[in-house]
């Protein structure tokens, strides 16, 4: 447990915790207060960290209390999918079956798994570094599947965010409304 539910739940939680924070601050009309200013400049770093960067916390958490290879992929993708998993139940007022379900190609939503499956292989290989012992030549740092993360993972991103992201979007947009109008 100790190895797979707890990193992620760690990030979560550290998640719930920004939005709430976040949502408090705009709460108290954003730009009349300072203590709504600060609260909002904090849920958004939290919300930042966790959701952009969430890979770069739990996979060394799963890592080095001794997960299996599975346990710390998971580990690195489940925070990224829990922020998809809120912006698609924040939008199930909105949207509902099919077109709920094509959400998940939204570009932020898809940036977000993009990024974590990229994340998660970075950290890997930075935890497989750190964790190297100085005169055991078998340790591989540099593991294909993580390697392999890193390039679909940046492939995603770099498809999606050409051209400043525009012609993804309007490809989003106009199969959209080739499939729902």
């Amino acid at each position: 447990m100790r190895r797979f539910i707890v990193p992620p739940a760690i990030v979560i939680g550290l998640m719930a915790v920004s939005i709430l924070v976040y949502d408090h601050g705009v709460s108290l009309v954003y730009g009349l207060s300072g203590t709504a200013r600060l609260l909002v400049d904090l849920g958004a770093a939290g919300m930042f960290m966790t959701v952009w960067m969430g890979a770069f916390i739990s996979h060394p958490l799963a890592f080095f209390a001794g997960a299996g290879v599975k346990e710390r992929v998971a580990a690195g993708i489940i925070p990224g999918c829990a922020w998809i998993g809120k912006m698609l139940f924040t939008t199930s007022c909105v949207y509902s079956g099919w077109e709920l379900a094509y959400f998940i190609f939204y570009p932020l939503a898809l940036n977000a798994f993009a990024v974590s499956v990229m994340n998660t292989g970075i950290s890997e290989i930075v935890c497989s570094l750190v964790a190297r012992r100085p005169f055991i030549p078998a340790t591989r740092a540099f593991k294909p599947w993580a390697i392999a993360m890193i390039v679909v993972g940046s492939a995603i991103l770099a498809l999606s965010l050409a051209g400043g992201g525009i012609h993804y979007f309007y490809l989003f947009v106009d199969i959209y409304t080739s499939l729902f109008t």
